[in-house]
């Protein structure tokens, strides 16, 4: 709303045609703490209506569309789909009780289409490229891109989009630019408020929904196995730390990420001994040792190269 408000608007002009609105009336709430938003939003109103992209005939047709910006309480329920119609209808901002839902009975008992700005934002870009294009980006499993708020403790805070399995890694240390004053990372809040605390080890795994209850966080980070070299082989297989590196063996083949250092001995690796992403992937055995309750590793000869 602050960089590229022109695309917010475009996005709810477009789901307002995909609706099959003939007349719409768009409601945007801006929480009153982003003040810069709600100027950038309401100039760029402004500009649409005399460009005769909004009003009672846009662009010479029969189709009018108004959108409406309002600065609402600085209210963290407020996003919730039914408290942001309470708030726009000048009431407070509470969670209402479901059924009916907005799109059957919503602001001022009329169906209502609620969105994130967020999404709306990324639809003048699907449209114009194409749904697969967009499924390019992020994972197979998880497509396209997510915002990511950088506090001021960072050196380079900040609201950055990120494609959904970027490596924690880079978003801390390549957008962000680390900590400020070269302070240590020793736990990271992903989620907001209600969110949850990662580890610093996070920072190796995944940006992606994953699973909450694994790491913690609302936007959770999938667990990435390792894989553990000495500097020596690491050179010799040309893997550098942090890298993604396939390793086969004859029970299976999995991807891993590299951890170069001179802890572990020269000429031997360490990998977990289960890989989720397949049941034939274990280069070590199941079973857990009865006294210490870890997984009883096993020797096996493995091939690392680049994926």
């Amino acid at each position: 709303m602050e960089a590229d408000p022109a695309r917010v608007l475009e996005g709810l002009a477009l789901a307002c045609f995909a609706c099959g609105a003939r007349h719409g009336l768009v409601l945007v709430l801006v929480r009153s703490e982003y003040p810069a938003a709600l100027a950038r939003m309401r100039e760029t109103v402004g500009h649409a209506y005399a460009d005769g992209h909004l009003g009672p005939s846009v662009r010479g047709t029969a189709t009018a569309l108004d959108i409406h910006i309002v600065e609402g309480a600085g209210s963290y329920v407020a996003g919730e789909e039914t408290a942001l119609i309470a708030g726009l209808e000048g009431g407070r901002g509470s969670a209402r009780p479901r059924p009916p839902y907005p799109t059957e009975r919503g602001l001022w008992g009329a169906p209502t289409v609620v969105n994130n700005v967020e999404t709306l934002a990324a639809v003048p870009w699907i449209v114009r490229h194409g749904g697969e294009a967009y499924a390019r980006r992020g994972t197979p499993a998880e497509t396209g891109t997510k915002l990511v708020c950088l506090s001021e403790r960072f050196a380079r805070p900040g609201c950055y989009e990120a494609e959904l399995g970027t490596p924690v890694r880079r978003i801390v240390t390549e957008l962000g630019g680390g900590l400020k004053d070269g302070a240590e990372l020793a736990a990271l809040q992903v989620g907001g408020p209600l969110g949850g605390f990662l580890a610093a080890d996070a920072r190796w795994a995944h940006y992606n929904s994953g699973s909450m209850t694994r790491r913690g966080g609302n936007l959770a980070l999938d667990p990435v196995d390792f894989l553990d070299l000495h500097l020596d082989d690491a050179g010799r297989y040309g893997v550098r730390d942090g890298e993604q590196v396939t390793v086969e063996s004859r029970h299976g083949r999995a991807l891993l990420i590299a951890r170069v250092s001179t802890q572990t001995a020269p000429g031997q690796v360490f990998c977990s001994f289960h890989f989720p992403a397949s049941g034939v992937n274990r280069l070590t055995s199941d079973h857990a040792d009865t006294v210490t309750s870890c997984p009883e590793y096993k020797v096996t000869a493995v091939r690392v190269a680049a994926p």
